[in-house]
């Protein structure tokens, strides 16, 4: 059983290595979608000012 433990444990790696690329792809789509959004509050704030 010992032996199959590095085999065990790389396929577990691969299995969570496409949903973390994913999930740091979105983040990156959500950051870069809250600085669009800051940027369009704070024109509207300087319009309104």
């Amino acid at each position: 059983m010992s032996a199959q433990i590095p085999s065990l444990l790389q396929q577990l790696a691969e299995a969570f290595e496409l949903p973390t690329n994913n999930l740091l792809e979105e983040m990156e789509r959500l950051q870069n979608s809250s600085m669009q959004l800051k940027g369009a509050i704070n024109s509207i704030n300087a319009l309104m000012q």
